[in-house]
C-alpha cells in the first residue's frame, strides 16, 4: 500500500472518530480532510477551522495559511504549501474557532492519530503552527519515530494578521519551505 493510500485510510478513520465531545458538535458532522503532500515536510497546526471550505475553495486543512495566500497573492508560498503535508494536533473543529478550556485534554485524545501520520510520512521537517500545537506536541514520541526530524515553531498566521505583519510570516515560511523543498526533498 502506498503512503497516500495509507493516509487516505487513516483519514477515513479520523473522519468517523467519536472519541471526544468535539465529534458530537454540529460543525464536525462533516470533517475537513488533512492535506496530503509530496515532500518531506509536515505542518502541524492547532485544529481545523469551523468553516468547511476555505477561501481557496479547498476542502483540505491549510494550517491557517489560507488566510495569507491564494493562487494569485503570495504565489510562491502557495506553491510551496501545496507540496506539504498539513494536519492538526486536534482533528475536530471548535465551535466558532473558540478554543475550549479543556483543549489540552482534547489534544491528548488525538495524539495517536498524529503519531500515525508521522509514522507514515516520516518527515524530515515538522513546522508547528500556533501555541496550542506547540504545547501539545508529543515531541519525545515523534523523535522515537523519526529521530533525525527537525522541528520548528512559528506563531499562527492569525497572529501576524492581527499585528498586520503578514509579510513577516510569508517571508519566513518561504525561506524555510524553499530550503527544505529544494535541498532535502525526498522522492516518494
Amino acid at each position: 500500500m502506498t503512503n497516500n493510500a495509507k493516509l487516505d485510510s487513516l483519514y477515513d478513520s479520523i473522519t468517523t472518530c467519536q472519541r471526544c465531545k468535539l465529534a458530537k458538535l454540529e460543525v464536525n458532522k462533516e470533517r475537513i480532510r488533512n492535506k496530503i503532500g509530496v515532500n518531506n515536510i509536515l505542518i502541524i497546526s492547532q485544529n481545523p477551522s469551523h468553516i468547511r471550505t476555505n477561501r481557496l475553495g479547498d476542502e483540505f486543512v491549510m494550517g491557517g495559511f489560507d488566510k495569507l495566500v491564494s493562487p494569485t497573492s503570495s504565489d510562491k508560498l502557495f506553491k510551496l504549501l501545496e507540496k506539504c503535508y498539513i494536519t492538526n494536533i486536534i482533528k475536530c473543529s471548535f465551535t466558532n474557532n473558540k478554543s475550549p478550556d479543556d483543549a489540552h485534554e482534547l489534544a491528548g485524545v488525538c495524539i495517536d492519530w498524529l503519531l500515525d501520520e508521522v509514522r507514515i510520512i516520516k518527515p524530515e521537517l515538522i513546522i508547528v503552527v500556533g501555541s496550542l500545537a506547540k504545547e501539545c506536541l508529543p515531541t519525545k514520541k515523534i523523535f522515537e519515530i523519526v529521530p533525525k526530524v527537525n522541528i520548528m515553531y512559528v506563531k499562527h498566521p492569525s497572529y501576524y494578521i492581527y499585528k498586520r505583519e503578514q509579510e513577516v510570516i510569508i517571508k519566513t515560511m518561504i525561506d524555510i519551505l524553499s530550503k527544505y523543498s529544494t535541498t532535502q526533498m525526498r522522492i516518494m
